[in-house]
């Protein structure tokens, strides 16, 4: 809302629109718990691991 005139334009309806979808998410359970219930706890802890481990270039190097 601009504040001069009290009417909304139109970034305020984008922003708003974009928010809307993180209204659905309160409330959910972590995705570490849902992939759990999902996939398992072997094939969570594979997959999470493979996401946050160390990518670089020079590590890959190292192990081959």
């Amino acid at each position: 809302m601009t504040a001069a005139s009290g009417r909304r334009t139109r970034g305020d309806s984008r922003l708003l629109a974009q928010c809307a979808p993180l209204d659905l998410l309160e409330g959910r359970a972590p995705v570490a718990e849902r992939l759990h219930q999902l996939i398992g706890a072997d094939l969570t802890r594979l997959l999470l691991v493979a996401l946050v481990g160390d990518h670089r270039m020079w590590s890959r190097d190292l192990a081959a």
